[in-house]
Formats: C-alpha cells, structure tokens, sequence
C-alpha cells in the first residue's frame, strides 16, 4: 500500500507512506462441544514494513517500523450455511526483530537508492517482545464457498502497532482494511 502524503500548509511538497506485511501461519482445529462452532489454535511467522518518505519537507528524511516476529494465533469460526461461515482472528507477536531510527536521527539517507533504503530499514535491529513492541492485528470475515471448491473470503481487518525502543521515540500505527480472497 502506498499513500501519497501533502502537507495542508505546502501541497507541492510531496511524502510517501509505504506500508507492507506478510504472514505465514499455522493452526489446528480444536474439538468444541457446540455445534456449527469451530476453533484453532496455533503460531506463525510474519513481517511488517511502514515507511514514511518526506522529500522536501524534513530534508529528504526517512522513517520507518521494520519488524520481524513469531506469533501467537487463533481463530474462531460459525458455520451459518454449508456454504457460508462468519470468523474472527486474532494474532499477537510474542518475539519480534524490530528496527527504527534512532531518536537523534539528524542526518538524511546516505544512499537514497534502493539498496540504501533496504540497509537503512535494517539498521538497529534488536530482539524484543511485547514490552516494547506490540502488534495487535484482529481480521472479521465472511467465506463463501462454491460446489468446485473455492471460496470467497470479505474481510475487515484492524492493525495496531506500538513500539517504544530504547534508542528511539516511540511509535502508534493504527490501520483498518477491507479486502476481499479468492482461493481457488
């Protein structure tokens, strides 16, 4: 996701905000005496990238909340047809690998190509947990299966993220999603 940011007070000076994740997780069903009513259980691995680009405004700065880290997940699912269900997860990092500049962070990029920024979002990077990274990420959802068995999935998903390292200023991203997964 990219968003083009202008300042209220300039419009010409353009920023960028570029917000990135992926998620690999692994759950098992767990047996449940209601019926229609499913859970599971599991962890994952997963990664988010945000990063705030200023080209004029802050002499040609670059922010950013990289985070590697092993999670916590579960789901709980309704069946309401034979083709159609309602669910809700919920996942939470335990560890996490988590980079961000530092809180006196007075000097621009030194390499504003590609590989510069991939080396600068990895810089200070530092084993945490929830104490000083939080990432809370809750999905609600509605499948739609077919008879050729694919689905269908709409979604809302919420993200909030807290990181307060030592080395520097602490950081709130709040984000909200709608999407729509085709599994075929």
């Amino acid at each position: 996701m990219v968003n083009i940011l202008a300042s209220r007070y300039d419009p010409s000076r353009r920023s960028y905000a570029i917000s990135s994740s992926f998620r690999y997780r692994r759950v098992k069903k767990a047996p449940t005496p209601i019926a229609n009513l499913s859970y599971a259980l599991g962890g994952g691995l997963g990664g988010d990238h945000d990063l705030v680009y200023f080209s004029k405004w802050d002499d040609c700065r670059t922010y950013w909340l990289t985070s590697y880290y092993l999670t916590m997940d579960g789901r709980l699912d309704r069946e309401l047809t034979e083709e159609s269900s309602c669910w809700l997860e919920v996942s939470l990092p335990v560890v996490a690998l988590v980079s961000r500049p530092p809180d006196r962070f007075l000097d621009k990029m030194g390499r504003p190509d590609l590989a510069g920024l991939l080396g600068e979002i990895h810089d200070n990077m530092r084993i945490t947990s929830l104490h000083e990274h939080f990432l809370g990420n809750v999905r609600l959802g509605y499948t739609v299966s077919t008879s050729r068995g694919s689905r269908r999935e709409l979604f809302w998903q919420v993200k909030y993220a807290r990181s307060s390292m030592p080395y520097s200023k602490t950081i709130d991203i709040l984000t909200h999603a709608v999407g729509v997964q085709f599994y075929f």
